[in-house]
C-alpha cells in the first residue's frame, strides 16, 4: 500500500425485494481517502464473519456484482467511487443466512490497478434484515394458522397491538412524519429502523436499536444512559450499535487492563497501572491513557509492536551505555571509519592507536609525539594525524606505517575526504591542502587572518569549513573549490570544534563557551542552537542528521534532527575533548583528556519510537496523558501527548 488512511464513515445496506428474488443485496457506502471523499477506481473486498471481532470468515459462495470469486471472499474490482460514494452488489448464497443469527461484513480496500495489499477498515458493518428478507421467518407459521382466513384481519380491525407482543424487524410506514401523539416506546425495543424517517415528537429507544438509513428527530430522541436533542448529545454511548467510531473511557481500577480500540483508560490506582495494546486492530483506530491516580501508568506493547513519536512529542530515553576502551592518556583526537569499525586515536606525548573492531583491542602504532589532531579516510585505510610543532603523518596500511609529510609547524587540525586523496590542515594559522593524500601540501591565507586553527571536509574534499578561534571575535569561512577561494560567514565566537554532513551542505560550530551553531545551506546562515557549554568537539553522520558533541568537563549530547534539539547521551562529567560518528550515525566514539576511550551505539529507533516488542513502553505519571493512533504493521503513531514521558 502506499500509507493512505481509507475511512468508512456512511453505511447503507438495501434488500433488493422486487421482481425474482434473488440472495443478491446492495451495498452502497462512503469512502474517504485520507480524510478526503475518495474519487476514482479502487478494489474493494468483502467478508461475511457471525462477530463483530476476531473470528474466521463464513465459507459461503461469494459474489461481486453478478461475478462469483470461488472463495469465501466477494472481490469487486474496479470499482468507481465519485464523491465518495460507491455502490456493490453482494452475494454469498442463501445458506449463509441463518435465522436469528447475526452477520457482519469485513471491508478491505486499496486503489484500483494495484496490486499491493489491501487495506481494513473497522469496525465491521452488521447485516440487519435484507438477506433474512427472502422469506418472512414467521410466513409459514401465519399460513397455518387457519385455511379459511386468508387476508381477514384489516387495518381496521387493529387499534393497537401491544409492543410486547412485537418482535423481530418492524419497518415504520405510517405515523412517522408529523406531530403524531403515538407512543414508540416499545415498538423501538430490539428492533431494525429502515428507511429515511423524521418524527416531530419524542421517541424514546430502550435498547438494541440499529439505524440503517437516516433518522431525522426534530423533538427530542431518549436512549439508554444518556439522551440526544435535535443537536447535542450525551451519555457515555453504551447504548449505540453499529455507529463506526464511537469512543468509551473506561476507569482502570485494578494494577492491569487489556486495551480495546477506540477506548480510553483512566487509571486511578495508587500503584502503576499496566494497559496492554490490543493485538487486533484497525488503521487509523485509537487508544488514549489518561493517569488519574498517583500510580500513574505503563502501556506495555505485545510481540511486533512499536510507538512512533509524533512530531513534538518527547520521551525520555534510557542513556546508552558507554564502554570504556584502550588505557587512560591524555587523548587528543579520535576519527572513525564510515561503518564504525576501524578506528584511530592519539594522546599528547604518545604513540598512535589503532582498532580494527570498534575500539575492543587498540595496537600502538608510530612512536611517542605531541599529537594533536587525526583523521581518516570512509574505508579507515587512509590516515593523517598532525603533531603539535611537528610534522604531518599519513598512512596507507591502517595505521601500520607512517610517513612524514611537509615541515614543522604549529599543526593545529586536520581533514580528509572519503577517499583519502584530499586533504586540508591548519597550520601557524594558514589553511593547508593535499591533493595526493598528503605528499605534497600547499599553503592559503583567508582573508589576512592568521589564527586559522580548525578545519572540517566534505566527503569528496572539495567543500571546505575552517574557523578563526585565535580570538572571542573569531570568523568562520567556507571554500566550494577545495580551500582555493574563501568566503567570511559566521562571527563572533572563540570557536573549538567543526563538523560537516557528507555534501557540505549541513553544518556545525562549537563555542567556549555558548551555544552550537547550525547551518543547513553550507554557511550562508547560521542558528545557535543547544545550551550554553563548553563545546570542544562536534561530529556528524553522513547525512547531517544524526550529531554528537562533546561539552568538556560536563557531558555528551546528541541530536536526531540536524542540530535543531539536543538530548543528554551522558551525564558523566569528563574532559570530553574529542568524538567520532560512523556515517549512519549509530555508532559514536569519545575521547576523554586525561582518560579512556568510550564507545556507545544508539538504535536507530532512539528518539522516533520505543523499541520493538515486549521490550517497548511508554510511562506516565499523575495527570499525563497519550494519544494512540493504529498506523498498521504493528506500528502505533503518539499523536498527542500531556506531561513528561519515559519508554524505551
Amino acid at each position: 500500500m502506499k500509507g493512505i488512511f481509507f475511512s468508512l464513515i456512511f453505511i447503507v445496506s438495501v434488500c433488493i425485494c422486487s421482481f425474482a428474488q434473488t440472495t443478491a443485496f446492495t451495498y452502497q457506502g462512503k469512502l474517504n481517502d485520507m480524510s478526503v471523499a475518495a474519487n476514482g477506481q479502487y478494489d474493494l473486498m468483502f467478508r461475511l464473519f457471525n462477530v463483530a471481532s476476531d473470528g474466521e470468515p463464513i465459507d459461503a459462495p461469494a459474489a461481486c456484482n453478478g461475478v462469483a470469486s470461488g472463495s469465501a471472499e466477494a472481490v469487486c474490482e474496479d470499482v468507481v467511487v465519485t464523491g465518495g460514494i460507491f455502490t456493490v452488489s453482494l452475494s454469498f448464497g442463501e445458506a449463509a443466512f441463518t435465522a436469528g443469527v447475526q452477520r457482519f461484513l469485513e471491508i478491505h480496500v486499496r486503489p484500483g490497478a494495484s496490486t499491493g495489499e489491501y487495506a481494513r477498515l473497522a469496525p465491521r458493518q452488521e447485516i440487519t434484515s435484507s438477506p433474512f428478507s427472502m422469506k418472512s421467518l414467521r410466513a409459514g407459521s401465519a399460513d397455518s394458522l387457519s385455511s379459511n382466513c386468508v387476508l381477514c384481519v384489516t387495518d381496521a380491525k387493529i387499534d393497537s397491538v401491544g409492543a410486547s407482543k412485537i418482535s423481530g424487524i418492524v419497518p415504520i410506514a405510517n405515523g412517522g412524519t408529523g406531530s403524531s401523539t403515538k407512543n414508540f416506546v416499545d415498538i423501538f425495543s430490539n428492533q431494525s429502523v429502515f428507511g429515511n424517517k423524521t418524527f416531530n415528537n419524542t421517541i424514546t429507544f430502550n435498547s438494541g436499536v440499529n439505524l440503517n438509513q437516516t433518522l431525522t428527530i426534530n423533538g427530542s430522541l431518549d436512549v439508554p444512559n444518556g439522551s440526544v436533542t435535535a443537536d447535542q448529545f450525551h451519555g457515555n454511548g453504551d447504548g449505540l450499535f453499529n455507529v463506526p467510531g464511537t469512543f468509551k473511557w473506561q476507569a482502570v481500577t485494578g494494577l492491569s487492563q487489556q486495551a480495546q480500540p477506540n477506548n480510553g483508560y483512566l487509571p486511578t490506582n495508587d500503584a502503576q497501572v499496566t494497559i496492554t495494546l490490543p493485538k487486533n486492530l484497525g488503521i487509523g483506530e485509537i487508544v488514549r491513557v489518561s493517569g488519574a491516580g498517583s500510580g500513574g501508568w505503563k502501556i506495555a506493547q505485545n510481540d511486533g509492536q512499536s510507538i512512533v513519536l509524533g512530531s513534538g512529542i518527547k520521551v525520555t530515553l534510557p542513556l546508552p551505555v558507554w564502554t570504556p576502551r584502550a588505557i587512560a592518556r591524555n587523548w587528543q583526537s579520535v576519527a572513525s571509519s564510515a561503518d564504525g569499525t576501524k578506528l584511530v586515536a592519539v594522546p599528547r606525548n604518545g604513540q598512535i592507536y589503532t582498532s580494527s573492531d570498534s575500539g575492543v583491542n587498540w595496537a600502538a602504532r608510530d612512536v611517542n609525539r605531541n599529537w594533536r589532531s587525526v583523521a581518516s579516510s570512509a574505508d579507515g585505510t587512509k590516515l593523517v594525524a598532525v603533531v603539535e610543532s611537528g610534522q604531518i603523518y599519513t598512512s596507507t596500511d591502517s595505521g601500520e606505517t607512517w610517513i612524514p609529510r611537509d615541515t614543522n609547524r604549529f599543526w593545529t587540525s586536520v581533514a580528509s575526504s572519503a577517499d583519502g586523496t584530499k586533504l586540508a590542515a591548519t597550520g601557524d594559522g594558514l589553511v593547508y591542502t593535499s591533493n595526493n593524500s598528503g605528499v605534497s601540501w600547499m599553503p592559503h591565507s583567508i582573508q589576512n587572518s592568521l589564527n586559522i586553527g580548525l578545519i572540517a571536509s566534505s566527503s569528496d574534499g572539495t567543500k571546505l569549513v575552517a574557523a578563526d578561534n585565535g580570538y572571542s571575535t573569531g570568523k568562520i569561512y567556507t571554500s566550494e573549490n577545495s580551500g582555493v577561494g574563501w568566503q567570511q560567514r559566521a562571527h563572533g565566537g572563540f570557536w573549538q570544534s567543526l563538523a560537516t554532513s557528507a555534501d557540505g551542505t549541513k553544518l556545525f560550530a562549537g563555542i567556549d563557551p555558548g551555544p552550537i551553531f547550525v547551518s543547513h545551506d553550507s554557511g550562508v546562515t547560521w542558528n545557535a542552537s543547544g545550551y550554553l557549554r563548553n563545546w570542544y568537539s562536534i561530529a556528524s553522520s553522513a547525512d547531517g542528521t544524526r550529531v554528537l558533541a562533546a561539552d568538556y568537563g560536563f557531558g555528551l549530547y546528541f541530536s536526531m534532527d540536524s542540530g535543531l534539539t539536543w538530548i543528554a547521551v551522558s551525564q558523566d562529567p569528563r574532559s570530553w575533548l574529542s568524538v567520532a560518528i560512523s556515517a549512519d550515525g549509530y555508532k559514536l566514539v569519545a575521547a576523554a583528556q586525561s582518560g579512556f576511550i568510550y564507545t556507545a551505539q544508539i538504535p536507530a529507533h532512539y528518539g522516533r519510537a520505543t523499541s520493538v516488542g515486549t521490550a517497548g513502553y511508554l510511562v506516565g505519571g499523575q495527570f499525563t496523558s497519550v494519544e494512540l493512533q493504529y498506523m498498521g504493521n504493528g506500528k502505533f503513531m503518539a499523536i498527542s501527548a500531556v506531561g513528561p514521558l519515559t519508554g524505551n
